[in-house]
Order: structure tokens, then sequence, then C-alpha cells
């Protein structure tokens, strides 16, 4: 706001500043912008003061020099009677009057300084002159501005002489800023003297100049606050001053009226009494129990030592009731935890004193020890530098307790990173940082700019996220072996009408069948017929039929496809005809259309005595208990003249096992019959009619039950029953989909039990409803377990219960269904989980389910996409704090391919004005607008958005603002200190190509001593270890000559200290030996999925391990401190030569003698970086960038037996001196 009156400008200002809460409000009046233009700001106090200040401002305006020069008067005070003065000399053009609240003395002096860096931009000096006093010569500016000058650059401010005047007679008495004041004994002499009240002790306080931007604060006292500072500066901060002791700057007056004051008040000699035991500790370092000490101040607040305890007084109008409370609640934070008292509205901090050390320097460890801190109590600390910093118990530790600790946000975390990097990793000094500190705050390419500090930030935050708990793996459970049904074939029959079903049907019948069974075979049977079709609802396809059963058959679904003749096989049908009926046909189909011969013909290819066939539409429910159904059914075709026994439907709740019993239609659609009483008993009843059967043959069959004591069964156990459905109700496919997800979900409403058939009743099939206000939406197709896993536990570990998710899988392959479904059955009713098979799933589908599934009025939706997890388990907590009339949530989400941000309004992604990726994560269901659309890239647009500045949601899509990148390694990788593999042993009995502990291209004998597995017991015992795995390799381990001892030993420990770790043997299988210690040791340590018959066909997936990144010229300038998967999924190493940071670096140094490996278990995963430098920029692993499943690594372009130059050489080297 601007006005002029007469020829002055008034403007009002409002900015935060430390001083005040909130808005820092003043007015600032000037008469002319050439004001703006000063070099040197005198300034000046009108604190409650009379006419008498013209004389002080007509020795300023007095003064002879060419410099520019300005006088800043601060006025708070109550009236205007100090302006009763001659109006033309507040109409100079070099004044200025920053008129505000009632303030102290120091909080006056400290806002001319803050006005003066921030509105006066040209000024390069400040210097005061009190109301009451002149300057000591009309060339006084002049004079000392010009000695200044001839400084070093590095000077800060500088301190001359006074001359003294008393009821208007000037004082023979001259204080010169005396060249002993350099001296710190001395300057405690002179405080001593000013302490007893000996005028010859005062120190030259009046005469300070400060270059602008220098932080130079008066502290919080009652009486010579001046004294305070300049004393402050002699003892503390002397290499950035000068003194100048033949140069005068003021006359100062004895007689003032603030001075009267305080000595009438004994404020004088209080003040000064505790300014030279405050001294005495500066320079010594050394505490007086009973006395008062001042420690230090700041810009908020002073901090006092007194009998074993420190005081921190916050300036008035400083911090804040709520902050204060904030502040209250805070758990656990690297900071004291003091107790708050209100004094007169004067905030104080009290608690006990502690001697900590001074932080001049700290390891990357220690560093990021302190930033974890910060990240999991939600603070920030804004004035990291080394005088407020400490180090306790060898942590860093912030002693600036107030409002330098702030709730976090993360341009404000992204500021306190850099700072500490800049003074912890590069070494800057306080001075520098803050001169640094302007230049990068907000802005993304400055930060990039300083060498290392994008990947040190990026590690921090990832190390974090990662170790939250969501990358957490269940432990490896025994399953029990499926029982082997060698008298059993499992048969799948289908159709060309069920061309575009039988890939999913038939793994969901296999998958649902085979859950705690296998059988001699599984067989999938086609009736090649084409046309029309029994109860068709669709033309169908023969060639998409054949299409899909090869397909099948590869992936190892069925072990064999069988099409029965058709067409040109006439006297194949006459004659099964004869043996089963005693009649004569050709046609393959009764008079209904029933495939008759198909399936027959069928029969008659299986081996077994035992058949279990099914149509390949049926929908199977199991139980996560197992029934052993196959086995009951077998039982219960024991009985006398049983032919067969039907599969059971749902039953009616609270119905448990039914007998098998009855005399039943042989159960066609699903059940299991005796090939060898059925083939025994034929021929049995049918009849001709225009040359087609007149019955099917289990109608046949049924007829035959009734002219005799054989039977068909039904009943068994309720935990596994099948539906199926009616033809008709295969025309919805949205349906068919829906129940058969339902089904292999166990989830079965009461209307369906007790039926047959699929019911007509869409309504009845419900997903899981959700009640929950927060619900997260995660629409997933086929993404890699790895990060699947880590979304959802990202939500099953938030600390509130209070929400739900649903998870949409949009037709994801077969076996990552199977694996989705397992893994939500790991969790707890809180998720939903719906999957779709046969169409896609977009955002119409996504909110259409969702209004279905949740029953809260209005929920509050958000969205997760892929690689995306909960940055940590808060944050359901925040979520929680939206209340109703809030439509949206947006918060920021931290991008793993930008970790500093985005420049806002320069790319899709959105970004706030600070920089930080800052998008809509969560809408009502009212206006929800689908899972589809990435949640990074819905604009914040609404005016009823609740805004979140926690970090919501980490996102590791390498993809994100890469388009102009040419990175090749641009994911980071942490090492896992809580996984650990074991390397027992180099020796192995195979040479496969690629080994990546060299047992092939470098055979060796060599095995870990027995002691290192106790030195790693004991020392796992002193330290609390809980181990999330271990895993024992080589080499082969069953080779080493104590292999059933060690595991043994590991075994006693870990059941007794650790019970939760996975433990498992890696081993390739092969050899007798290899078997015998294998089945030597507990079950649970056995892990079958890597054995090695084929050397060929089990080392395709192998990496090109021996392909040195070094020996690729695009590679050599990668940072190898990034490492690679397996450092981080699989663990640390250790081996026979100590600790690494992966037990791959172990074996390289076994040929390379690189020199490193721990002695002890390393504490932090920062310590391995150093090794992770040479070692990874020769494992060929490293030029992997994410993690890939073993299948997918066949058929790589580079062959695992591919050995560089590097390796060539470090062989040949090995071959010469051998292991290292």
């Amino acid at each position: 706001m601007e006005s002029k009156e007469g020829l002055i400008v008034k403007t009002m200002y409002s900015e935060p500043n430390a001083l005040f809460e909130g808005k820092f409000n003043y007015n600032l009046e000037w008469n002319s912008t050439s004001f703006f233009d000063s070099k040197i700001i005198v300034t000046m106090l009108s604190h409650n003061c009379g006419n008498e200040i013209s004389r002080a401002i007509n020795s300023v305006l007095g003064q002879n020099t060419a410099v520019e020069f300005g006088l800043l008067i601060i006025d708070d005070s109550d009236s205007n009677e100090w302006r009763n003065m001659d109006s033309g000399l507040l109409q100079d053009p070099r004044i200025a009057i920053a008129s505000t609240s009632p303030l102290s003395i120091s909080q006056a002096r400290n806002i001319g300084h803050y006005i003066v860096k921030n509105r006066i931009k040209s000024a390069e000096w400040i210097c005061r002159l009190d109301a009451d006093d002149e300057l000591a010569s009309t060339n006084s500016l002049e004079e000392i501005y010009s000695e200044i000058k001839k400084c070093d650059d590095n000077i800060k401010w500088a301190l001359s002489g006074n001359t003294v005047e008393e009821n208007g007679e000037l004082l023979k008495r001259i204080n010169f800023a005396d060249s002993k004041l350099y001296e710190k004994e001395y300057v405690i002499k002179r405080l001593m003297l000013m302490a007893k009240g000996d005028p010859r002790g005062e120190l030259p306080s009046c005469n300070l100049w400060i270059k602008s931007g220098f932080k130079a604060v008066y502290p919080q006292v009652e009486s010579a606050e001046d004294h305070w500072l300049v004393a402050h500066l002699l003892l503390n901060q002397m290499d950035e001053g000068v003194l100048l002791p033949e140069k005068l700057h003021a006359k100062y007056t004895l007689s003032g009226g603030v001075t009267e004051k305080n000595r009438e008040t004994k404020q004088f000699e209080t003040s000064r009494k505790l300014l030279h035991h405050s001294a005495i500790y500066w320079v010594e370092n050394r505490l007086n129990e009973e006395l008062e000490i001042c420690l230090g101040w700041g810009s908020e607040g002073t901090v006092w030592y007194h009998e074993g305890m420190l005081t921190k007084r916050f300036h008035s109008l400083i911090i804040t009731d709520n902050h204060v409370g904030w502040l209250r609640e805070i758990d656990s934070f690297p900071a004291p935890k003091p107790e708050w008292v209100c004094n007169i509205g004067i905030w104080e901090a009290k608690y006990e004193y502690e001697h900590l050390q001074a932080a001049n320097s700290v390891t990357l460890s220690t560093l990021s020890r302190f930033i974890e801190k910060c990240l999991k109590s939600k603070v920030v600390f804004l004035n990291t530098n080394r005088a407020n910093l400490r180090l306790k118990d060898g942590e860093l530790f912030c002693i600036d307790i107030g409002t330098g600790i702030v709730p976090f946000e993360f341009r404000y975390f992204r500021d306190m990173c850099a700072r500490l990097f800049l003074l912890f990793v590069l070494g800057l000094s306080d001075a520098d940082l803050a001169k640094r500190t302007l230049s990068f705050r907000n802005d993304i390419d400055e930060m990039k700019s300083i060498e290392g500090f994008e990947q040190f930030f990026h590690r921090e935050v990832h190390k974090y996220a990662y170790h939250n708990g969501s990358f957490l793996k269940p432990k490896r459970n025994v399953q029990p072996k499926k029982r082997i049904h060698n008298d059993v074939t499992l048969m799948v029959k289908s159709c060309a009408m069920e061309a575009d079903l039988i890939v999913r049907q038939a793994h969901h019948i296999v998958t649902q069948i085979c859950k705690f069974d296998e059988f001699k075979e599984r067989v999938l049977l086609l009736d090649p017929k084409e046309g029309s079709f029994l109860r068709q609802y669709t033309t169908g396809s023969l060639e998409r039929l054949l299409d899909a059963a090869k397909k099948l058959e590869k992936r190892g679904v069925f072990d064999r496809v069988l099409v029965s003749p058709y067409g040109g096989h006439e006297e194949n049908t006459l004659e099964l005809y004869k043996r089963w009926f005693d009649v004569e046909s050709r046609e393959t189909h009764n008079t209904e259309g029933v495939p008759v011969f198909p399936q027959l013909w069928g029969f008659e290819q299986v081996a077994t005595r035992f058949l279990l066939q099914m149509d390949a539409d049926v929908m199977i429910g199991r139980s996560d208990s197992d029934d052993d159904v196959i086995t009951e059914m077998k039982n219960a075709l024991s009985d006398e003249c049983v032919f067969g026994v039907g599969f059971n439907i749902p039953q009616l709740n609270g119905v448990g096992f039914n007998t098998y019993g009855g005399k039943f239609v042989p159960e066609v659609r699903c059940g299991l019959f005796d090939l060898k009483r059925v083939f025994k008993q034929r021929p049995f009843p049918n009849q001709i009619h225009e040359g087609k059967l007149t019955t099917s043959w289990y109608r046949s069959i049924e007829q035959f039950q009734t002219e005799t004591e054989w039977r068909c069964l039904r009943g068994g156990d309720s935990r596994s029953w099948y539906i199926h459905p009616p033809n008709v109700l295969k025309k919805d496919l949205c349906y068919y989909d829906r129940v058969l997800d339902l089904v292999e979900q166990n989830n079965i409403p009461d209307e369906q039990r007790n039926e047959w058939d699929l019911i007509d009743k869409k309504t009845a099939w419900k997903y899981t409803p959700r009640n929950e206000e927060i619900i997260f939406s995660v629409t997933i197709e086929d993404w890699s377990p790895h990060w699947a896993r880590a979304c959802l536990r990202s939500l099953y570990i938030q600390d509130c219960e209070e929400w739900g998710v649903v998870i949409f899988d949009n037709c994801s392959t077969a076996k990552n269904q199977r694996w989705l479904g397992s893994l939500v059955e790991e969790f707890d009713e809180r998720f939903t989980l719906v999957r779709r098979r046969f169409a896609s799933i977009d955002d119409s589908f996504v909110k259409e389910a969702l209004d279905e599934i949740c029953t809260h009025e209005n929920p509050m939706i958000v969205s997760l996409s892929e690689k995306e997890i909960l940055f940590d388990s808060l944050i359901v907590s925040q979520l929680q704090e939206v209340t109703p009339e809030y439509d949206a949530v947006a918060s920021p989400t931290y991008l793993a391919r930008q970790p500093l941000g985005m420049y806002f309004g320069e790319s899709d992604v959105v970004s706030n004005k600070s920089n930080t990726p800052f998008s809509i994560r969560g809408q009502r269901l009212s206006i929800f607008t689908g899972n589809n659309h990435d949640s990074i890239y819905r604009d914040v647009n609404n005016e009823t958005v609740f805004e979140i500045q926690n970090m919501s949601v980490y996102n590791a899509d390498m993809t994100v603002g890469a388009e102009d990148s040419d990175d090749l390694r641009p994911t980071t990788y942490i090492p896992n200190m809580r996984k650990l593999e074991i390397d027992i042993t180099y020796f192995c009995n195979l040479t496969c190509a690629g080994c990546s502990r060299s047992s092939a291209q470098a055979p060796s004998g060599q095995h870990m001593p027995i002691e290192m597995i106790q030195e790693f017991l004991d020392e796992s015992k002193q330290k609390g270890m809980k181990w999330e795995a271990l895993h024992i390799l080589g080499g082969e381990p069953t080779l080493h000559p104590n292999f059933v001892e060690i595991v043994t030993m590991l075994d006693d420990w870990f059941m007794e200290h650790s019970p939760d770790t996975d433990l498992k043997v890696i081993t390739n299988g092969v050899s007798r030996k290899v078997q015998n210690n294998i089945m030597s040791i507990p079950e649970h340590w056995r892990y079958e999925n890597s054995y090695k018959l084929d050397r060929e066909m089990d080392t395709i997936h192998f990496e090109p391990f021996n392909l040195a990144p070094i020996d690729l010229p695009q590679w050599r300038g990668e940072d190898f401190t990034k490492g690679c998967y397996i450092t981080q999924d699989s663990g640390i190493g250790l081996t026979p030569y100590g600790y690494f940071h992966c037990a791959i670096a172990g074996g390289m140094e076994r040929i390379m003698n690189l020199g490193h490996g721990f002695e002890k278990i390393p504490e932090h995963p920062w310590e391995s970086l150093e090794m992770m430098k040479d070692y990874c920029r020769f494992c060929g692993h490293f030029l992997s960038d994410s993690f890939k499943e073993r299948s997918e690594r066949i058929g790589m372009d580079v062959s695992p037996e591919t050995v560089s130059e590097s390796w060539q050489l470090a062989y040949g080297e090995w071959e010469v001196k051998g292991d290292a």
C-alpha cells in the first residue's frame, strides 16, 4: 500500500521475521528513492524520546563525505512527540522512518539490521547512533568507512572509539578501540572493571559497524545489550572483525535517559556482572555452579545456565503457544526435550545441562542417522550449523530448541539436508554456509551443482522408505508336499465354443484342484466339432481353441492335449459304441448334440484306474485348509458297486461333512470315476434314432444303475465345491468374470448355497464391502511381485488401522493373479481384491465397482500407481485429519528419478512453487476420476483441497521426467543390513558359466573356518540383532567339510535368539553327497528351487558377471556407489575375507585382493560406499538397473560366459598368485 503525505512516501510491509509471530508488520516512510542507494546506513531508535533527537539527527545529516549514506529511524514510540521538531528536518532525502509496534531496545536494533538487509540492497555497512548521542565529528562516517575499505573482504564487523559527554560537558576520557582488545585476557579484565562499576572498563560498544547481512544479534537483556554483543564478537568472532584504534565514531552521553533508568533499578550493575561471568565461560568453557551464566543467544532467545539447568528465554512475540504445544507433543527427536514455562507472556524452555562434544566433523553414518530421526519424528531443523549442532553419545544433536524446529515440509527438509551436506561432507564453515544457503533455496539446478548432493539426498530418502517395513518379505514357511495320486488322471473337457475362455478357465481349474494334490497326469480333452452346439451361446473357433491348447501344454498346465477323432474316423466311432452300448452308429454326438464319442474316447486314452473329469467351465472353490478331498472321494469309491463320486456343491452354512451316498446320475460336470469298474460293466443301455444315439453316456449309466445295484454317490466335505455356469450366463462376461474371481476367493453368497448351477442373480455375488472413510484404490497390471508386495505392505504397516483398500487386477497373467491372491491372503479383511480375466479395467469400471463396494457416505479414495508405496507408517494418521468439507487431498510425492523435485510449471508432473511434486492424491468418491490417471499429474485446482505437507508417497518410476536423460543406471540400491548371505566355501562340484564366486573360472578349495561362524553368532548376540534372512551359499555349501555342524550351530542359535529369521541353504542339489548332506539338516533350511541338473539350462538365466562396467567406455563414469539389486534384495555378505556390502564382493576379493572387508558386522550401509566404488565397477550385475526374475533373464543379449579385459587380467594374476 502506498500513499503520499507531503513529500513522504509511506509503504506498509508485512513479511515473516524470526523476531515476530507470523507476519512482522511495519510502515516504511522515505522522501526519496535515492535513500535506497546508500552504502552506509546509520540506525537510530526514537524509543520514547523527545526533541533532543534532533541533535543526533543533525550530527548525521551534517557529515562531510562523498559516500552515499542514509539515516534509518526505528520508531516504536507510543506517541509522535519526537516528531515535533523542524518539519523540514525529517523531509531530508537521506532519511527513512520505520514505524513498528512497541519493542525492546534489543528488538528495535535487530529490526533495524533486518530492514537494511532486506530493503536497502545497496547498503554495505550499518552503524548506530543513540537518540541522545552525536557522531564524534563531521568526518566520522568518511574516515571509518575509508579505513574499513582497506581491510580484507572477509571482515564482517569493525569497532572504533568514542568521546564521552556528561551533562553537556565533554570529558577528557576517550574510549578508544584499543588494540589490546584483540587479547581475550584484556577483554575479560575490562569486563571485570565494568562489573565493578569502574567507567574505565566500559567497552566502546556504541561504535560498532556491522556488514549488512552479517548475523550480529543484540541479546534480550535488561541493560548493556550493546556491550554483550561487542564482548561476544571480541571473544568469539575476532577473526571476522577489525579494531580501529585511531578512529572515533560517536560522542557518547553518560546522562542518557535509558542509562539513568537502568542505574536506578540496578539493571545497569546486574547486567554487567552477568556479562563478566558469562564471558569467562566463553573463553574458558568452565561453568561456575553458583553463578547464572549466559551461554549464548540468537534471533529468538537467550540461553542461561544455573545450577545444572539450562533455560532458554524467548524474546516476546517470537514463539507461539501453538508452536510450543507442537514441540511438547514430539516424542523423540535429536534435540532437548524441555519443560515449557510461560512467564508473563514470555516462554521459557528448561532442561538439564549436558556436556556435549563439538560437531566439527561427523561420519556419513552419523549424518544419516540424524536425517533418519528427522524423517521419523517429522521435524526439520532449519538452523543447522556447527554453532547449533553437537555430538551426544556419538550422535548428532541439535541444541537450538525453538522456532528453528518446524513440522516436516519437503522444501525445508531438502534445505536442511543440503546444509548438512555442505557442512560435514564438503566442510564449509558456518559463515560460508550462510552465503551458500541463500543461493540454493528452492533452486533445483543450484542444488544439483553441489557435487554429490543429489545422490546423497536420494540415498537418505531411499534408505528410509525402503527400511520402513514395506519391502519386508514374510518368512518362508515349509510348504507340505502335495499328495501325488499316481492312480488318478485329471481330465478337463472343452470344445470350440470355449476358445476364448479356456486359457483362464484351465488355469483356474488346475490351480484350485491341485492346491493340495497332484495327479499322474493332467489332460486336456478337446471336442473338435464346429458348428451348432448344445445350448450354444457363441460361435466359437476351433483354430483359436487348438492354439490355446498348445500354449497350455507348453506352459505345463497340462501334460497332454487330446483331440478327439472327428470326420473320417467313423470306424473308430462304430467300434467304440459297440464296446460301450452294443449299438452301431457313426455319429460322434447324440440326437441332442451331447458329445458322446469324444468323451468316451478320451476316457479310453487314460492309463490310470481313476479319472477326475470335469467340464472346462466349472468353477471350483477351495478353502485354505486341506480337506484331502481326492482321498475321501477315492475312499467312497472303494465301496462295492460304486462307479463314481460327484464333487460337492456349495453347502449351507454350518454343514461340515456329508456322508457319501445316494444313487445319482454320474456327475459329468465334475466327478471322480473308477474306470476299471465302468469298463468292466459295459455295455450300457442305449438306442439309435436316425443314426444317432438317443442317450448320453452318463444317462445311459444312470439307466443301468436303476436296473442294478450299481450307483454313483454324492456328498463329502463342504470345504471343496464346484459351481456350473449355464451357457446363457456366459454371455454376460462381466458377471462370469466376477463369479470366477469370488469363487477363487471362497466368497460365496448364501443364495448360491445348495445350488449346482450358477444362479441368475447378479446382485447376490458381491465383493467384500468397505465401510471405511479412507479407501486406497490400486490398479495392478502384471506388476513385479517386488513392488506389488511393497505397495500393499506399505498399507498393512500403517499405525492407524481405520482404512480399507480395493485392489483391481487388470488382466494380469494367471500366474500373477494367483500370486496376488495369495499375497492378499497374508493380510487381513481390510483388503478387497477385484480381478478381471476377460475384459480390461478402465476408470469407469473402477468408479462403478467402488460405488458398489464402498458403503461410507462419501469416502476419500486415495490412489497408488505402479512402483509407488506409502512413504512411511504415519500416512493414514495424517489422512484422518481430513474433515468432510474437503473434496480432495493433496500432498508431496517423492520421485526417485527426480530426488530434488521438479520445477513448477515446466513438466506434466504437478509441482508447487517450491518446486516440490505436489498433486491430488485423494478424491471423494463423488468426484473420483479413476486410478488410471497417475496421481502425480493431477493438478491442485480445487479450493476445497486439504493439503498435507509431509511426503505421502514414494514413487520409484524411473521414467518420470527422464525424457532427455542418458543415465544408464538411474536406480540406487542400499545394502540391506537386515539380511546376510554367508559364503562358507568356494569349492564347487559344477563349472557354471558366469559363476559370481568364480568357482568355475578360478577353482578353489578354500573353506570358511568354523570359528568365523561362532564369532558372527557371538557378535549378533552381543548387539541383539534380529536378522530378517540368513542364507548359506558357496561354491557348493553342502561340500564344506563341516557343513552339517555349521547349519546345526546356526539353527540352534537362531531358534533361540531370532526365530523369525528366514533360514535357507542355496545348493545346486547335484551329487549323492550333496543330497545326503541336505537330508541331514532341518527341513526348514532346505531350498530346492536352485537345483541344477542341466548345466546349459540352469545357467541360461545367469547375468554376465565377468563383464566389467569399467571395460565399457560408456559405463566408466557411472556412480558405482549405486550398487545393484543384489545388495538390497539379498543383503550384505560374510565371506572368509570378512563382511562386504554383498557376498559377491567377497568372492571378488579372493581374486583381486583390493584390500576391503570388515572384521565386524557393519553398523550402517554407508560404511560400505568406498568398497562399492571398488568392487561394483568390476561386477556385471551392476549393468542391470532393476531386478529381473530368473525367467525374464533367459535370452539375454550377452552370454554369461563373457569375460572382459579386466577379468582376464585378474584371473591371469590369480593363476600366478592364487587366492588372496
